[in-house]
């Protein structure tokens, strides 16, 4: 199932990471396991912005992106790091193209995601490298752990988004 930007969970997934990546505004480290994962200045497009260009690739589905926030969250709390502006982007892409590899088999999925989130091919892969090192390869998501993602996205933002009216 290809996830549109329409989606009302993308929607939610989409508005809990830019509260938290704004939350954490503040609590930015300077140098650590994350650095490589960790932009020099304020990016010019904010979380959600940058979110919803990736998902015009259409190459992610729920699954793959609810798993990507697993896999970020997992990483972050095992380095002791919060997920900030400096650093969103570049975890939450490394963890979507390792998310969708998880599932299933798409020829060129960074090349096709370079086009759609300014990355190279190259700077993709590392990153991939850098965050399954990172993580020590711990990539099983369960479905508790799914069931927990999705409980925390409606509790967390659930009654501030609304389903897209019909017709």
């Amino acid at each position: 199932m290809s996830l549109s930007g329409k989606s009302l969970l993308f929607r939610k997934v989409l508005l809990l990471v830019h509260d938290v990546v704004d939350a954490n505004r503040e609590h930015c480290n300077s140098v650590s396991v994350l650095t490589p994962f960790t932009l020099q200045n304020e990016p010019s497009l904010d979380i959600s912005s940058f979110m919803r260009m990736v998902s015009n690739s259409k190459v992610a589905g729920e699954l793959e992106w609810i798993q990507a926030v697993v896999l970020v969250n997992r990483l972050i709390s095992k380095v002791g790091e919060t997920l900030n502006i400096y650093n969103s982007q570049k975890l939450i892409i490394a963890a979507l193209c390792i998310s969708v590899k998880l599932e299933r088999d798409i020829p060129n999925l960074l090349s096709i995601i370079s086009k759609y989130s300014d990355l190279s091919i190259e700077e993709l892969s590392r990153l991939e490298r850098t965050f399954l090192r990172a993580l020590e390869w711990d990539l099983v998501v369960s479905a508790e752990e799914v069931e927990a993602a999705l409980h925390t996205i409606d509790e967390g933002v659930g009654s501030r988004v609304s389903p897209l009216p019909v017709g």
